[in-house]
């Protein structure tokens, strides 16, 4: 049989493959530095409305945590027009001089709720059609409100440091940094479906999570410090992600305070009080400070601070932390003091005068 091997010969695979594979690269890597000088003049040349006071402006999408202002009316802070009248509603003013907005007397505030990381007042207006369903409002990027609508009703919403107060007439945000001289995040561990540990009572005894939030709401009722703020995670049974406790406490506290209640899988015998610290500065210090009132209130015995960088709560916190473990759930007389509200009241008036104790950290 002849063997034909044509006009070029045997053909090299191996190497026509190569030449078209670093061909595709290359074409790539062009195609991905087209991307990033096209990203960067629309990054340059956008409206830019960070730090600036802004109407409504156009959103990317309906979720809450993505709202991405792409035109905007906008003034400098030196240019800025003392009122602007807000169209989505007849007779409502954004007054800048005070960052209100200015209501009509005939409407009232419905309902007010607050959770863990949004502060929110749904007013009732007749006949109200947002043409958006999340409209930015005031210093986008530094004091964030924005306006959601729900029916026939639209919620005033803060995030990321941003707090708002309601009175007769208007809605006002506020930094509470420059109204507070400390803030400090309180933690209540756990909470949801994570009820933390059990009680070595049984079922019918209160878990952890339970505890920890009764421990938090009596703090929260008995604190009085006019300098000091105390924003709590949770005030309800509700799940929280880790990651979110801290980048709250990062975004807007000066201190992080995390309660839990300690337990030992293998021996009912352990008891005691220990208080666990991160890796940010002045952390140790006020771990020391923690455990020594509530080993002093509580007559317990005091397991010491220990230095606990591997968990995530202390490790992804940029500002002083720390985590209490009270009493063990799994030692009978630690679990039977924890489930005492008298003892938890005990508590939450050490953890208030510790506080108040605490050096500000602005």
């Amino acid at each position: 049989m002849a063997r034909y091997r044509g006009v070029r010969g045997v053909r090299n695979f191996q190497k026509e493959a190569r030449e078209l594979w670093r061909f595709t690269i290359g074409l790539g890597a062009v195609c991905c530095i087209l991307m990033i000088v096209a990203a960067a003049l629309f990054f340059l040349t956008r409206d830019r409305t960070d730090g600036a006071y802004t109407v409504p402006v156009w959103v990317e999408n309906d979720t809450e945590d993505n709202i991405f202002p792409v035109s905007a009316y906008a003034w400098a802070d030196d240019d800025l027009p003392p009122v602007i009248p807000l169209y989505w509603g007849a007779g409502v003013f954004f007054d800048t001089a005070d960052n209100k907005i200015i209501l009509p007397d005939d409407v009232q505030v419905a309902h007010v709720w607050y959770n863990y990381l949004h502060y929110i007042y749904t007013i009732q207006f007749e006949g109200i059609d947002l043409p958006l369903r999340n409209i930015p409002l005031m210093r986008y990027g530094t004091l964030p409100m924005y306006i959601r609508q729900e029916g026939d009703s639209i919620s005033f919403r803060t995030r990321r440091g941003a707090f708002v107060r309601y009175d007769t007439g208007y809605v006002q945000i506020f930094d509470p940094r420059e109204e507070y001289r400390t803030i400090v995040i309180i933690d209540p561990g756990h909470g949801g479906v994570d009820t933390g540990a059990p009680s070595v009572h049984g079922q019918n005894a209160p878990s952890e999570s339970a505890i920890v939030l009764n421990i938090v709401l009596n703090l929260l009722d008995i604190f009085d410090d006019p300098e000091i703020l105390l924003v709590p995670t949770r005030t309800t049974d509700i799940f929280i992600y880790n990651d979110d406790r801290y980048r709250l406490a990062n975004g807007l506290g000066d201190y992080f305070i995390s309660i839990h209640a300690n337990a030992d899988g293998v021996s009912r015998l352990s008891q005691g009080t220990l208080t666990l610290y991160g890796t940010a500065d002045g952390s140790h210090e006020l771990a020391y400070l923690l455990q020594n009132e509530i080993v002093s209130a509580l007559g317990s015995q005091n397991r010491g601070i220990h230095y606990m960088p591997e968990l995530r709560i202390l490790r992804g916190s940029d500002i002083p932390v720390a985590l209490l473990e009270l009493l063990f759930m799994s030692n009978p007389q630690d679990a039977a003091r924890l489930a005492d509200p008298a003892i938890q009241g005990l508590i939450a008036e050490t953890l208030a005068s510790a506080i108040t104790a605490l050096p500000p950290a602005r």
